[in-house]
């Protein structure tokens, strides 16, 4: 019997997987390329956000608890999970024509929503405190650097020290 688990184990876990894996991607592929990349990068974010929502659709119904109880997917979080999704790819869609608008299109922007996303779906998942930090951290801090990532403005920079 192997230690390690299995890959069907691991499918409540795969919308959290494709997300934190999209995210390193797209900062890569956003680091190497270059500023110019910004608009691919941005859009890509938002077939990522589809992916993972294609995965939540793929999981098995019914309960299923990981790492001790801490990770817990049943009906109620995959629907609040796919309400999270779809929000986040509008809310992603509808900020890039004004962040083309503003000149503030950064190939950061979108890797940073992913992972604020993530940390907003570990959230619903979490079932004991230390998930819930991990979620909220994840979810917050992400969202402090998009609020402070024009740096033009006061306005901006404050809302980023607040």
């Amino acid at each position: 019997m192997s230690q390690y688990p299995a890959l069907q184990d691991l499918m409540p876990l795969l919308p959290e997987l494709i997300l934190a894996c999209g995210a390193m991607l797209m900062l890569m592929v956003g680091v190497m390329v270059g500023e110019r990349s910004s608009a691919i990068v941005n859009g890509w974010c938002v077939i990522i956000l589809v992916a993972a929502g294609a995965a939540l659709v793929a999981v098995p119904a019914g309960p299923h608890s990981m790492f001790g109880g801490s990770f817990l997917v049943d009906d109620y979080a995959r629907f609040l999970k796919i309400l999270t999704l779809v929000g986040s790819a509008g809310a992603l869609l509808l900020s890039l024509d004004y962040l083309t608008l503003e000149k503030q299109q950064k190939f950061e922007y979108g890797a940073l929503f992913l992972l604020a996303t993530l940390g907003m779906l570990m959230l619903i998942s979490a079932s004991d405190l230390i998930a819930l930090y991990l979620g909220l951290e994840l979810m917050s801090l992400p969202l402090y650097v998009i609020a402070a990532s024009n740096r033009e403005t006061v306005r901006s920079t404050e809302a980023g020290l607040k």
